[in-house]
């Protein structure tokens, strides 16, 4: 038998498989869809552009960074403060300038602070440099760095002239002699005090001997004065825990009212009815009915009432401010400018906020009790003008 013969195989086409027809009804459902998500995404976008204008009117950043500073734990504060005298030749001050950096942490109830002093007379310029460490009840430490050298060219100058003078009213004989020998007994106490910390209590310095025998106090007034500066201290100490409060009363009566300024900053005015509403609201929050408990008395609430007119009658003795924020949702008061210029001074005040986390202050170690000080130097003073 032969083989069985296979039949030749005919071409064949492959049609490409196609998607069927997309029903009129699907396909009108498909574009609604995507109408309504853009739809969607415009509103979206509609809605955060609203709240982005909402929340940035001048009078909403300054209640947001008004909030915000209330209830901060921890601000640093640091900047210039300048004053130049009109009219006062017979001074020899041409002007007083004063950079400051103050760190407060109100988490564990301290606040440090550096000062310069820079006094300009017609020829020098003379700089005084202290740092201070203030604590949580209310003792607060100062030192002058180099205060030594310091003394001897500011303040041992206008000692002397002062001595001098004291000596020329009373007809003492050997005015120089006698002047030198005393400014020397003030320059033994102003080396210790070169670099030294001092240590002001008020509690000790009312207490301490020098001022219980030259300034004498009936115990009660003693008594009545610690407790309002303790008290004092302590609701300051707490002010954060009250700053709903603060802030409450404060959108009831918006008082301020910013305008845009120059570089970023806004231009501070006033609403003299809602200012004399805050003030007068401010007698029946919960920190000052507590002040009153500390001091274990009932302050009166009625008996200071401010008006409108009262506040209008001083708005020309006020400097003009400027204000500026930062943040977008959430602001923060980052500069203030202060200007004033008068028939009697120029004064300028720039300072920047931040608000930094973890700041740990600690009091020194090695300080002194400036009564220790004041009874040397009294001393000092009196027995020289024995001898």
């Amino acid at each position: 038998m032969g083989k069985k013969q296979t039949p030749p195989i005919k071409n064949q086409t492959v049609e490409k498989a196609t998607m069927p027809p997309v029903p009129k009804k699907k396909r009108k459902g498909l574009i609604i869809t995507i109408i309504v998500v853009v739809l969607a995404l415009l509103g979206g976008g509609g809605t955060f552009a609203a709240l982005a204008i909402i929340k940035n009117t001048p009078e909403n950043i300054f209640f947001d960074s008004f909030s915000h500073l209330m209830s901060s734990d921890q601000v640093a504060i640091n900047g210039n403060f300048s004053i130049t005298p009109k009219n006062l030749d017979d001074v020899g001050i041409s002007s007083i300038d004063l950079d400051f950096n103050t760190e407060l942490a109100e988490s564990n109830q301290q606040t440090k602070a550096s000062l310069q002093i820079n006094i300009t007379d017609e020829s020098t310029s003379k700089v005084i440099n202290f740092d201070e460490v203030k604590l949580q009840n209310g003792v607060f430490y100062l030192r002058a760095e180099d205060f030594n050298e310091q003394y001897q060219q500011t303040l041992r100058p206008l000692i002397t002239s002062y001595i001098e003078d004291y000596f020329k009213s009373y007809r003492i004989y050997n005015i120089k002699q006698q002047s030198t020998k005393l400014i020397s007994k003030v320059d033994q106490i102003a080396a210790k005090l070169d670099n030294q910390w001092i240590e002001f209590s008020l509690e000790d310095i009312l207490n301490s001997e020098f001022f219980t025998k030259n300034i004498p106090l009936p115990s009660s007034s003693k008594q009545n004065i610690i407790s309002s500066y303790t008290c004092s201290v302590e609701k300051i100490n707490q002010i954060s825990n009250y700053s709903s409060e603060f802030s409450d009363l404060y959108n009831q009566n918006q008082f301020v009212k910013l305008t845009s300024g120059q570089d970023g900053y806004y231009d501070v005015s006033l609403d003299t009815n809602h200012l004399a509403n805050y003030i007068n609201g401010l007698f029946n929050l919960n920190i000052y009915q507590d002040y009153a408990k500390c001091l274990g008395t009932t302050l009166p609430t009625d008996t200071i009432s401010v008006t409108a007119e009262d506040i209008e009658k001083n708005l020309d003795y006020l400097p003009s401010i400027a204000l500026r924020f930062d943040g977008f949702f959430d602001h923060h008061l980052t500069s203030i400018k202060v200007n004033q210029s008068n028939d009697y001074y120029d004064l300028s005040l720039n300072a920047n906020l931040t608000y930094p986390t973890n700041l740990r202050i600690t009091a020194p170690t090695d300080s002194r009790p400036v009564m220790d000080f004041i009874q040397e130097l009294y001393n000092t003073l009196l027995t020289a003008f024995e001898d």
